[in-house]
């Protein structure tokens, strides 16, 4: 990389056509680096020196961050003064936040929760249809989770339509695919039916019988599945409930464990199974990124250890393509390869849900989910 005044020149070592929409991807970005160089890298990472409009004050990881006003922000002066993010992985607690007015805008609100804030007249929330995809990522660490039958079986076990009826209250769509069948590389077949005998006749054929008290038994041992959750998106850990007792159904005991901070859990831990996951599929509007970082090894989201050669041959063919319409057509060919092969069983496209006081204006949630804080964002 080389610049010379607003002219930044980038030399890649090899092709690579989506390197554009890489820049473009929310998570890139620019620091300065001098800053770094004087502050040293762990100050660095407490308050890092940005392009924003706001600059960072304090922060205290997976707790809080404050931030002020950087007057000379490049689009114009941002309308608040201070601004503070406060996480918390309880989706109950972050309802009363907004409930009792120590928030203004609240995330991933459990849907349960949306009638009671409704009746308030001071709170509004939106529904918007995300880019994200709740699903379950398989473990292929683990000798049973390598059977693809199994995944199957597991595949046929998941009640989509409950999870978006019952779980979501309507505020999500039946997954057919990783990508929103909205989009134009998701696919436009139709979506894995629940089906429970179904699911029991795939065990079967992977050596797996019903002992006398109806548990599934393959070489004198039981099919436990090990599951894991977390409550930063509410309807996660219900999902996994409702997915526990469909299995149970087919004679397959799934124990749950909730945990807080499940990317750390994931990749440290390697006796789990399955988990429930939730991620932003296409965060810029292209099927490439979640390939590369889910079915890629060493991939960032490839927790399972996925390892698929012909997909992985079709990833890499992607990387090399610029021509829009072959990227399109590339990616749903991958895509038809995910939904045979189930490295991952796909539920919902979720809506995000989010909560607001009436006194902010001049903002509203996007699909994207990472522009949380715009400087044309007001409170009256």
């Amino acid at each position: 990389m080389s610049a010379e005044g607003q002219l930044l020149t980038i030399k890649t070592t090899e092709p690579y056509p989506a390197l554009l929409s890489e820049l473009l991807n929310p998570s890139a970005s620019i620091v300065n680096v001098e800053a770094e160089q004087r502050m040293g890298t762990e100050a660095f990472n407490s308050a890092p020196v940005g392009t924003g409009p706001f600059k960072v004050k304090s922060f205290a990881p997976e707790i809080e961050i404050n931030l002020e006003r950087f007057d000379e922000y490049w689009a114009g002066k941002p309308k608040l003064k201070e601004a503070k993010f406060a996480f918390n992985e309880d989706p109950n607690v972050r309802a009363l936040a907004l409930q009792s007015g120590d928030a203004d805008i609240v995330y991933n609100l459990p849907a349960e929760s949306m009638d009671v804030i409704q009746k308030n007249e001071k709170l509004t929330i939106e529904s918007v249809a995300s880019l994200r995809v709740h699903f379950i990522l398989y473990n292929q660490r683990k000798a049973q989770m390598q059977d693809h039958k199994v995944r199957k079986a597991i595949n046929h076990l998941l009640d989509r339509q409950s999870v978006a009826e019952d779980i979501m209250l309507g505020h999500g769509t039946v997954a057919n695919g990783p990508f929103n069948s909205n989009l134009p590389f998701g696919s436009q077949e139709a979506a894995v039916k629940h089906d429970v005998a179904q699911a029991v006749a795939l065990l079967e054929e992977a050596g797996y019988q019903a002992g006398a008290d109806g548990k599934l038994m393959k070489n004198g041992q039981p099919l436990t599945v090990e599951m894991i959750t977390y409550r930063g998106r509410p309807e996660l850990p219900l999902m996994a409930q409702l997915l526990q007792s469909e299995a149970a159904k087919a004679g397959i005991t799934m124990n749950i464990t909730t945990v807080e901070n499940v990317d750390s859990y994931l990749v440290e831990n390697s006796e789990w199974d399955i988990a429930t996951y939730s991620n932003l599929s296409a965060p810029r509007g292209d099927g490439g990124f979640f390939l590369n970082s889910a079915y890629l090894q060493g991939g960032s989201l490839n927790a399972g250890h996925i390892h698929l050669p012909e997909l992985e041959k079709m990833i890499h063919q992607l990387n090399a393509t610029a021509e829009m319409d072959e990227r399109i057509e590339i990616t749903k060919q991958a895509v038809d390869l995910i939904n045979q092969e189930v490295p991952h069983s796909f539920a919902v496209y979720p809506n995000i849900i989010v909560g607001m006081n009436k006194r902010v204006v001049g903002w509203k949630p996007g699909a994207e989910e990472y522009y949380l804080l715009t400087y044309q964002l007001d409170v009256e």
